[in-house]
């Protein structure tokens, strides 16, 4: 039963039978043009009930991409031009309807791109497992209809969104090159460390506007691309520049520009220097993590890594705006965490290894896109802070559990002995 229901031909079946006409008939564009202002059709199609289908596409859509070896072995069962069909409908109109705010060359790109990606899918020359690209056309797909519909807040603005679908198309295009023997793939994981260096100098660029929400917005989606660059090496093999291109991608998101971010929220002196403060223990801890890699352990972090070091200060910035002392303190904690070597920290491949947490993975995307869609962006800063936080404090409490488990063994065995 568990195996029908996650069928992904019965979830695209649903997404395009249920969801695509719910959310397409939701779009402002769309209603315009069918004249449904004032009508009932309006009333029943609303807006409203567009953002909740969005919301609800985007799960179904990243719990397929995120699936168990049982499940991907299930998909290969389901042709890939299937779910890219099933898929386009929902992909144009949202393009189509996105034409006032964004560039045209971008929409026209990613328009092209997604044809030629189904013309291969039903020529066979599309990859088996393409979770990273899922996911990232499900983001994208959810940021231009959040625009459309114009919820999101800052967080989903025609700033971000431009950055977001240039992102996209520039991966499709190395994507594809890889699929048509353009590109050697043991430059694929070249090409993520890149995405995630472009990135940073969003993050950066944003920052400096002033606009923060949106700067966490691409540390973010640049973690996305740090955590697959490791698994194309490993697949695909890399190149002797690799780790480098990799250790400078992660030093420009997650060190340079929570930097920059502090430097521009806290002006002045204090800022430059908490920005230069975080950003060299950033630094420190990716040289010390790279000298020491061939000794470590591939299952575990000598220190909380870098791109949890980088949300946390993030997301700080973003809910903590006018509460310097708070933003001090949080930068500090990320800091420490970062050069405590000898704290161990599990590395989140292990983590898919298990079903419980594997599935955990959309439910936690799910809720940060819904507290961003519902309480703002600082609503889904705070689902990415909390989450943050708990991982860096967790190996402390295990230790301080196990710590107390003796005395609480000695004491038992003490009352025995007495009685």
């Amino acid at each position: 039963m568990s195996g029908q229901r996650l069928n992904p031909k019965l979830l695209s079946l649903a997404r395009l039978m249920i969801l695509t006409p719910v959310i397409i008939a939701g779009l402002p564009p769309v209603r315009g043009s069918l004249g449904w202002e004032g009508s009932a059709l309006a009333d029943l199609f609303s807006p409203q009930l567009a953002v909740s289908a969005i919301g609800l596409s985007f799960l179904l859509g990243v719990w397929s991409s995120l699936r168990l070896k049982a499940a991907q072995r299930e998909e290969r069962e389901v042709p890939l031009p299937v779910h890219r069909v099933m898929d386009l409908p929902l992909i144009y109109v949202a393009l189509w309807a996105s034409v006032p705010q964004l560039p045209l060359g971008l929409i026209f790109a990613k328009g092209s791109l997604d044809t030629l990606t189904l013309c291969l899918s039903a020529l066979g020359r599309e990859p088996q497992r393409a979770k990273l690209r899922t996911l990232l056309s499900e983001t994208t797909l959810f940021a231009l209809v959040c625009l459309t519909l114009g919820v999101g807040g800052r967080l989903m603005n025609q700033q971000s969104v431009t950055g977001l679908l240039l992102i996209h198309v520039i991966y499709s295009v190395v994507v594809l090159a890889s699929q048509l023997r353009l590109l050697q793939k043991r430059f694929i994981a070249d090409a993520l460390s890149f995405s995630n260096l472009l990135c940073g100098v969003a993050s950066i660029y944003s920052a400096s506007e002033g606009a923060f929400q949106t700067s966490l917005m691409y540390l973010l989606l640049g973690a996305g691309f740090d955590g697959f660059d490791g698994a194309a090496a490993r697949k695909f093999g890399g190149t002797r520049w690799g780790v480098y291109s990799d250790d400078v991608a992660d030093g420009v998101n997650y060190g340079i520009a929570p930097g920059f971010a502090l430097y521009y929220l806290l002006t002045g002196v204090e800022g430059l220097v908490m920005g230069v403060f975080y950003a060299t223990f950033t630094i420190s801890r990716l040289i010390y993590f790279t000298l020491n890699k061939d000794a470590s352990d591939p299952d575990y972090f000598a220190g909380i890594p870098s791109p949890v070091g980088g949300m946390i200060v993030m997301c700080s910035v973003v809910l903590f705006q006018g509460q310097p002392t708070w933003v001090g303190f949080m930068v500090g904690v990320a800091s420490t965490q970062m050069v405590s070597f000898s704290t161990n920290y599990q590395h989140i491949r292990s983590f898919a290894r298990h079903r419980r947490a594997l599935k955990g993975a959309p439910i936690f995307l799910g809720v940060f896109m819904l507290s961003a869609i519902s309480w703002g962006v600082k609503g889904g800063a705070s689902v990415v802070l909390t989450t943050a936080i708990l991982y860096g404090f967790l190996p402390s409490l295990l230790s301080f559990k196990e710590l107390l488990a003796p005395s609480h063994a000695s004491s038992e065995l003490g009352l025995s002995q007495d009685d």
